[in-house]
């Protein structure tokens, strides 16, 4: 979780109702575990980290309750037609926010690009979300200008599906991946490849379309894009995970063990230490140059200031009441902003 405030206003026994924490936040910035009676997980590999490296055997894994109906209708062709793309090449499009592209180390994103390229020059690249003028882009539109094509920010309802549609295969983002990104191009009816395994949807990573290394995600790249066959094939076993792994019923099942296994009344939990070594994995040295932003309002390191300096045996009701009161005000004003009109 990377809202503080939650974990202020839960972290009392005054407050009964049970607390499940959907642990949709743990590439960033992570409290939460003393005051959640479950947690959540979205896939094995997250959950293996809540187990092992944050001081909790209170989870399990729960996934995205994602609807699993295709996105959309329209043809490739029509869709490159609308966007003006060029209907005799091959496009690989990719999604994610700015900072999913920041390198950490090589292989990065741009070193895919000039090697796609390089064996392949009918091949271009779409990037939507990526700052043209932030780290490699600059450079790479310059050196491919006729190959490589930032998007900017899409409007979601619209312009992104067109990209979609118009796609022959959609790389996931790295070094950190995307799972919505994931699940939209899965839905598009496209093939998807991943190099992201620790933090990835299990449906994608039991699947073909995951690359266990650099020149897997290589190959496999111009592997679809010029055998149709293989290409539908990856789909296909991608698709019929994704059903499984969507399937309503499953996921109500898996809803309904963790509420059975809930305590009457909610509990403030002591954190398990765990051994340094145990507690920083490579994921958290990847992710520490990528972390959401927490709140545009709040500063992490103006909260933990202000937390050392309140001694919490003391004033720990005055917390209480001071984290409840912010969480009800969050919501009152997330309610009249739904609910205003003009």
């Amino acid at each position: 979780m990377n809202d503080p405030i939650a974990l202020v206003a839960f972290g009392t026994t005054e407050f009964t109702r049970p607390v499940i924490f959907f642990n949709h936040a743990d590439h960033a910035f992570w409290v939460g575990v003393s005051i959640s009676d479950w947690v959540a997980d979205l896939n094995y590999n997250r959950n293996q980290l809540t187990l092992k490296s944050r001081g909790t055997n209170r989870a399990s894994v729960l996934g995205i309750p994602a609807d699993n109906t295709k996105l959309l209708k329209i043809s490739k062709t029509d869709a490159r037609k609308k966007l003006g793309l060029p209907l005799d090449k091959k496009i690989i499009f990719s999604s994610g926010q700015p900072t999913k592209y920041d390198p950490l180390g090589h292989p990065d994103f741009s070193d895919l690009i000039q090697d796609v390229i390089k064996q392949d020059k009918n091949i271009l690249f779409y990037i939507a979300g990526a700052n043209k003028n932030a780290i490699f882009w600059p450079k790479m539109l310059r050196k491919y200008p006729n190959n490589l094509f930032l998007t900017g920010r899409l409007d979601y309802a619209t312009e992104y599906p067109m990209y979609l549609a118009a796609s022959d295969l959609v790389i996931d983002s790295f070094p950190v991946g995307g799972e919505t990104a994931v699940i939209d191009a899965v839905k598009a009816g496209k093939p998807v490849l991943t190099s992201n395994h620790l933090f990835q949807e299990d449906f994608l990573t039991e699947s073909i379309g995951s690359c266990h290394d650099y020149t897997e995600l290589l190959e496999k790249t111009h592997k679809i894009s010029n055998d149709r066959a293989f290409a539908k094939k990856v789909y296909q076993d991608i698709y019929s995970r994704f059903i499984d792994a969507t399937d309503t019923k499953k996921w109500t099942d898996r809803c309904n063990k963790i509420i059975s296994k809930l305590p009457k009344q909610h509990k403030v939990y002591k954190v398990k230490s765990c051994a340094p070594t145990k507690d920083i994995t490579v994921y958290s040295w990847s992710t520490t140059r990528w972390t959401e932003p927490i709140d545009k309002v709040f500063s992490l390191s103006r909260f933990r200031k202000w937390l050392i300096s309140v001694h919490l045996s003391r004033h720990s009701s005055l917390i209480r009441i001071c984290g409840i009161y912010l969480l009800n005000k969050r919501r009152k004003n997330e309610y009249n902003t739904k609910n205003f009109t003009i």
